[in-house]
């Protein structure tokens, strides 16, 4: 994938910008100025801006948190109206995508020159990641809906609040390296099954901690008790109550005037007591019936397959062909069984719908007794205790049901844990299986670091490398040595990392973008280290390998001084270079359209 060129419709907010291969410029020139603009010129004219257009048209979110640039100038009524068209290459086909900032949900694409096609911004996702990622021949996990979270590698836009490029590996920030470890792999052609693995047990774990942390607190806060010894005494207590009350309605004694009621109200407590027994077992076998409708039979066999293939291609197909054979039977089961379950639970509804007016109605004979023996004042302990020993029945149901939920949790992730501990067992293995790839890729690394930093040898280049203490179990170390991590260095191991990735990527002929999108990622770096880069990206270029790397860049005096081969970033040479030239005269959007979000 190469960017040709983007530019908006009905109306030009801007000249349409086209894109080269090698270095393509986003250019701050400086002017004179005098008053408040003198002490920050650059700021706010639109070049962080530019590349989120980039970004928008490549379905990035148009959310306010993670579009505040562009939800500003929409609102302030600049976009409203206007759509991004975005022009670009796959294969050497080219293709445009459009999409409105009035309707951010609906985008249109086609081949360029084709009638547009109408899609959704989710339908689209799938169809671009296929087309722009897609390897037949790649051994891991690939999901086409990945796509927005492959992109962000390929274009990093400085956001309003400036973070610096700290960590090559966090390339987005709301996610964490368990999740992005999969990307990478992916992205390096490195088989990425224990990653994923791994990421989706860790998910399920956190899951699951939260439930039982939610479990616990509503146990404590109901019933006074914190911890699994607690809960047990609770219920034993409750039972032991329960066992005492139902002994002291046995024992309860009426004059000989009152036996009569008294063994009619016994009689009756027992027929309850009997009827809700029976409404609990059918209650049970109604949830057994119910839950036995909806079983799950979506299962993935073509994975199988595949998984199994990777051993034996023979053993693949017979899994798969087995596991259709045996799904497909199930489902039959299913079906023939499904009118006499459906029957079954009608029923069962039928009589537990009985047992309940039965109750009902003996409860209210029941009640009559003990109304006429209470106003003969012979009864009030006995309606206390059964008034009691219906609450204490409720309270340990209750807790019951949640004591029997959290240990249901609590085994569950014992069970993840296990699975996780057999993943990292194997990601020791992988670590042996990887180390040719490892050492091919580590050479680019090298290559790139050399080409920035002569000066500087002897340092960590690239290992990939098992932790079990991190949730990620495998964690990449790029450029560890001590030296890289102050400011411009540091920012600079992410210039290194993402050049190598590309230019591993073309040598490989892996599929992904050709492109690089950095924006400010030079701040805080050495200018000698600008004409390195420059000069290490020229080279690319004329060995003859097609890709695209967009930066952003301010004017600075300090270029025009001597470091090296200085011409070659001078401001005159970037401004003849630029793809885009901005100045405080000529913002990128409008002059009238201040951006205070901190933009460089």
């Amino acid at each position: 994938m190469l960017l040709k060129k983007i530019y908006t419709s009905p109306e030009e907010l801007f000249e349409p910008v086209r894109f080269k291969d090698g270095i393509n410029y986003i250019f701050g020139k400086k002017e004179e100025a005098d008053g408040p603009q003198k002490k920050n010129p650059l700021n706010g004219i639109g070049k962080s801006t530019f590349l989120d257009l980039i970004d928008y048209a490549l379905c990035a979110s148009f959310s306010n948190d993670n579009a505040k640039r562009l939800r500003a100038a929409y609102e302030s009524g600049i976009l409203k109206g206007i759509s991004i068209n975005l022009e670009f290459e796959v294969d050497e086909i080219v293709y445009i995508i459009t999409r409105s900032f009035d309707e951010p949900k609906k985008v249109f694409f086609s081949e360029k020159d084709a009638t547009p096609v109408e899609y959704s911004l989710d339908n689209i996702k799938p169809y671009l990641c296929n087309l722009v990622f897609q390897r037949d021949s790649y051994n891991g996990i690939f999901s086409d809906n990945w796509f927005r979270q492959l992109m962000p590698f390929f274009i990093k836009i400085q956001p309003p609040e400036k973070y610096p490029f700290q960590n090559p590996i966090l390339y987005i920030q709301e996610q964490s390296e368990m999740s992005l470890n999969q990307y990478h792999f992916f992205l390096l052609n490195m088989d990425n099954s224990l990653s994923y693995a791994n990421c989706e047990l860790q998910l399920q774990l956190r899951n699951i901690q939260t439930t039982i942390r939610q479990t616990k607190k509503i146990i404590t806060q109901t019933y006074g008790v914190e911890n699994t010894t607690q809960i047990k005494n609770r219920i034993r207590n409750i039972e032991i109550e329960i066992e005492k009350l139902e002994n002291s309605i046995k024992d309860f004694k009426l004059t000989e005037k009152f036996k009569i009621d008294e063994v009619r109200a016994n009689k009756l407590t027992t027929q309850i007591k009997e009827l809700w027994f029976d409404n609990d077992l059918d209650k049970q076998k109604l949830d057994d019936y119910e839950g036995s409708l909806k079983m799950d039979l979506d299962v993935h066999t073509s994975s199988i397959k595949k998984l199994y293939a990777e051993f034996n291609e023979l053993l693949g197909e017979s899994v798969k062909k087995t596991l259709d054979e045996a799904i497909k039977f199930r489902k039959n089961l299913i079906s023939s069984r499904t009118e006499f379950i459906q029957e079954e639970i009608d029923r069962l509804k039928e009589e537990i719908d009985k047992r309940d007016k039965l109750i009902n109605k003996k409860e209210d004979e029941r009640a009559k007794i003990f109304k006429i023996l209470k106003s003969k004042k012979a009864i009030t302990d006995l309606t206390e205790a059964y008034y009691s020993i219906n609450q204490k029945r409720e309270t340990l149901t209750d807790l019951k049901s949640r004591t029997r939920i959290l240990t249901d949790l609590q085994k569950k992730g014992v069970d993840l844990n296990t699975e996780i501990s057999q993943i990292y067992s194997k990601i020791l293995d992988f670590k042996e299986a990887i180390n040719q790839q490892e050492y091919v890729f580590s050479k680019y690394i090298l290559e790139v670091y050399n080409s920035l930093y002569p000066e500087l040898k002897d340092t960590s280049i690239f290992d990939i490398s098992p932790n079990q203490k991190s949730q990620a179990k495998i964690q990449f170390n790029i450029l560890t040595n001590n030296e890289m991590f102050s400011k411009g260095r540091n920012q600079s191991r992410t210039l290194i990392y993402d050049l190598s990735v590309l230019f591993h990527a073309i040598d490989q002929n892996i599929k992904m973008p050709r492109f690089l999108i950095h924006d400010g990622i030079l701040d805080g770096v050495d200018k000698t280290q600008f004409i390195h880069l420059v000069e290490y990206l020229e080279e690319q270029h004329l060995e003859g390998k097609r890709f695209q790397y967009i930066m952003t860049i301010n004017e600075e005096g300090t270029l025009e001084q001597k470091f090296g081969n200085a011409d070659k970033v001078n401001p005159t040479t970037l401004e003849k270079e630029a793809r885009l030239v901005l100045t405080q005269n000529k913002k990128l959007l409008a002059p009238s359209f201040d951006v205070v979000l901190g933009e460089s």
